[in-house]
């Protein structure tokens, strides 16, 4: 068996947003297709994006909450 660094982690990560408000007009669409779906929110939406990973050994939980997933931002994550 290999031993692996000490600071070493094997995570899982993902990335996902959070709305203020619910939105009735997305759906689901076949692959390789972009539904039309009319929609009257002209002055969008406020959001917040979310990003969470799970360490595999020891099952811990890393969340944060940024207005921004940009690069940097998720860079950041993963050196916290």
């Amino acid at each position: 068996m290999e031993s692996k660094k000490e600071k070493e982690k094997i995570v899982f990560f993902d990335e996902f947003a959070v709305y203020e408000r619910p939105s009735i007009f997305y759906r689901w669409a076949e692959k390789n297709t972009r539904p039309e779906v009319p929609s009257n929110e002209k002055g969008g939406r406020n959001k917040l994006n979310g990003m969470i990973s799970v360490d595999v050994n020891t099952c811990l939980e890393y969340l944060k909450l940024k207005e921004k997933s940009k690069t940097e931002e998720v860079s950041d994550y993963f050196l916290q």
